[in-house]
């Protein structure tokens, strides 16, 4: 089963056709993440698993990136949901969550690493 999303360039287009709701201020970062990584040189997709998906794949040349998109992992329920799909897999690319949290940064015992989207989009 293949996952589809789409992000708009423009994220202004988006906020104009939704009435500039911020309901869902996770759809639009994941905009932002989605334009970063083609602004990085990054192909990226929606990766499709068994129970569910990850964000983004993003590949370029032979590197790839798995990253989960989240506002906030504070809430324990949150934090196993969005790195459940990341532990899944089996391969040494870099797995990310990015997160508006500023608490409970860093890597996991799996090698997860979770940062603060801000501090990522800088970086």
């Amino acid at each position: 089963m293949t996952h589809r999303k789409f992000h708009a360039e423009d994220p202004g287009l988006c906020n104009i056709a939704n009435g500039f709701s911020s309901q869902n201020y996770g759809f639009q970062l994941e905009n932002v993440v989605a334009n970063e990584l083609r602004r990085r040189g990054y192909n990226v997709h929606v990766g499709s698993l068994r129970g569910g998906e990850i964000d983004f794949v993003a590949q370029r040349f032979d590197r790839r990136i798995y990253i989960q998109v989240t506002g906030t992992m504070l809430e324990e329920s949150t934090r196993a949901r969005e790195l459940a799909p990341l532990q899944s897999l089996s391969d040494a690319f870099p797995k990310i969550v990015l997160t508006l949290d500023r608490f409970r940064l860093g890597t996991t015992s799996d090698g997860i690493e979770i940062r603060n989207i801000v501090d990522w989009l800088l970086g």
